[in-house]
């Protein structure tokens, strides 16, 4: 039992480090997993959980086979020995009740040994089967001589008690031999009756405590195999969440830089631009918005310079205007003088007629 609870936690151990690597494989991985497309991260992301959902589940049949291999070992070993130390003990006392029925058959003169022989030899096989066991039975070698040594002195005394039932009323010395055989009983087989039953006692005593260990054994493996399943359920759980965060804080910061962008352009703040060195549609989108805030740039540029050509061209106008209303007006002080001058001659012409007519 403890050599399979030191197994069990090696087991625990090594697959506690296995979901620690794994945890470290993905954070050393987070960096390569920001240029995936983001079909394939969420593709990922999904198996990852998958992955973590079938460990969990494999692991919880693991352990609950551990637990029924447990429970089994306990009725098949523990309990089976409980039975065997029962079955021996009730042979013993089925022996000494059948000793006690014959001494009471022989006072009638008919009685029968068969059964007492049957009985002593299926002890001495229980008592063989323990030898094997003795060990697993929780039984010391230094008992188990002792109770040899008192089983064999036991035998003796009982087939001694046999030869002397045999004899009948025959005469033994000064009695028949019911007579020794029940005198035999009284001072040597009934006084080893108390001790044997009392190894068998503690015998039963001690597998009863195996067994009960046993169990306290295997309830404290479940208890403990329960207690890093949640360890472990909680530990998927982190490991999810760092996978889904992952995923998330690849598609969301950046997504985040370019609308934080986006709003400052809507400001007026053309001179913007979104830094992201990746290789997935994120990259893509991020290239785009820096093409399109340089060609607006550009556009905007295109538009002033041709206001200022435009302003450029009204002022010039503006001044050939004003030039050309300057010279018209010259014009027309030059063409009222002549007129004048022109008045003045007419005068002066129709003078000299009315001068020469009047000659």
């Amino acid at each position: 039992m403890t050599e399979n609870a030191s197994e069990q936690k090696k087991r625990k151990a090594a697959l506690s480090g296995t979901v620690v690597k794994g945890a470290r494989s993905v954070l050393s991985r987070v960096k390569g997993f920001k240029d995936l497309r983001i079909i394939f991260k969420l593709y990922s992301a999904f198996g990852a959980v998958l992955v973590i959902t079938l460990f969990v589940s494999l692991f919880s049949l693991y352990g609950m086979n551990q637990i029924g291999g447990k429970t089994k070992e306990l009725y098949e070993e523990r309990l089976a020995n409980v039975s065997d130390m029962l079955t021996l003990a009730g042979k013993f006392h089925e022996l000494n009740s059948s000793i006690a029925a014959v001494l009471m058959q022989s006072i009638e003169g008919s009685f029968s040994l068969e059964d007492l022989v049957r009985q002593q030899d299926e002890i001495q096989q229980l008592l063989d089967k323990l030898a094997v066991n003795m060990t697993e039975m929780g039984v010391s070698e230094r008992d188990f001589t002792t109770f040899s040594v008192l089983w064999n002195n036991y035998k003796s005394d009982f087939q001694k008690f046999s030869d002397l039932l045999m004899q009948g009323n025959e005469m033994v010395g000064n009695v028949t031999g019911i007579e020794a055989a029940r005198t035999l009983y009284r001072f040597n087989l009934s006084s080893k009756i108390p001790t044997v039953n009392g190894i068998l006692s503690e015998w039963l005593a001690i597998n009863q405590t195996l067994a009960e260990e046993a169990y306290r054994s295997a309830v404290s493996q479940q208890n403990a195999q329960i207690a890093f399943q949640i360890v472990l359920i909680l530990a998927a759980l982190g490991l999810t969440i760092l996978v889904g965060w992952a995923v998330a804080r690849s598609i969301v910061n950046p997504l985040s830089q370019v609308v934080a962008a986006a709003g400052e352009m809507s400001k007026g703040k053309l001179n913007q631009r979104v830094d992201l060195q990746r290789k997935d549609e994120m990259g893509d989108l991020a290239v785009s918005f820096n093409e399109m805030a340089h060609n607006i740039r550009e556009l905007i540029q295109q538009v002033k310079d041709a206001g200022d050509k435009v302003s450029s061209t009204s002022q010039d106008l503006s001044n050939i205007c004003g030039q050309t209303a300057d010279a018209s007006q010259e014009v027309a002080r030059e063409i009222t003088k002549i007129a004048d001058n022109a008045e003045t001659q007419k005068r002066s012409a129709e003078d000299s007629a009315r001068a020469m007519n009047e000659m």
